[in-house]
């Protein structure tokens, strides 16, 4: 097995860099719950409009109507 060569400070490097990695996906994880949070008010919203709405793409093709 490779790894019994090496170091104390290598297998700390390592860590920290994996310590590192583990912050960064919280980060983008914690990002993208805030981000469905807020296309769920947003769709809620468009729900409950008063007007109608429809959005459509750019050929004029009906992709969503409240």
């Amino acid at each position: 097995m490779q790894d019994n060569r090496k170091t104390k400070a290598q297998f700390l490097s390592e860590l920290a860099e994996l310590r590192q990695r583990v912050t960064e996906l919280e980060a983008l994880e914690a990002g993208r719950k805030r981000a469905e949070e807020r296309l769920r008010l947003q769709s809620a919203a468009l729900e409950a409009a008063a007007n109608g709405i429809v959005i459509t793409d750019p050929d004029g093709i009906i992709l969503w109507t409240n």
